[in-house]
């Protein structure tokens, strides 16, 4: 059973990926952040960048997070999407599970693949889900535990499920996924 702040967490991160703000999710929020994202960057639709966000966001993504939908209607309540994530965390092997969809993430977000993300990288990424920039530069700070000025994947992956497995709503692990704008 999920405690109140990771309810809150959950809900919070559905908020982020909700593009269009209409309460559910479906794949075309997957597809306006891609947008967003090819908007940001300044880019053709047919750059690598962006070719590569799209088949990660709306491919890779998109296809983790279908299997919440639990009336195969196509789209994602947030009862839904809390109902995903409460098996998820009570599953066997939630650990490796949180770290393979962080792996993803990460994956979107380090644009270079060079197994370390900027701040830059960071603000194209969440700014496509509209976060506010402030939202996104204060969770950037948090995650780069050493302060280097980059995030690792061994400091994002360990963010990510602190995120899900801590109860303090105002820790370090609640500030990995930049908070959405209203």
């Amino acid at each position: 059973m999920l405690n109140h702040a990771q309810v809150v967490k959950i809900r919070r991160l559905f908020l982020l990926y909700d593009s269009d703000r209409d309460g559910r999710l479906t794949r075309g929020d997957y597809e306006l952040a891609v947008a967003r994202f090819q908007a940001h960057i300044g880019a053709a639709d047919t750059s690598p960048r962006v070719l590569r966000m799209r088949e990660l966001l709306v491919g890779r993504c998109w296809a983790a997070n279908a299997v919440m939908d639990g009336d195969g209607d196509g789209m994602i309540s947030v009862d839904e999407f809390v109902t995903a994530h409460e098996r998820l965390l009570a599953a066997v092997d939630a650990e490796q599970q949180l770290r393979d969809r962080a792996a993803v993430l990460f994956e979107v977000i380090d644009e270079a693949g060079r197994g370390e993300m900027s701040l830059a990288d960071y603000l194209a990424a969440f700014s496509a889900w509209g976060a506010p920039e402030e939202s996104v530069r204060r969770s950037f700070r948090v995650i780069d535990s050493d302060g280097s000025g980059r995030v690792t994947r061994d400091e994002f992956e360990e963010h990510s499920i602190a995120y899900f497995r801590t109860d303090d709503l105002n820790g370090p692990g609640a500030a990995f996924f930049p908070h959405p704008s209203p």
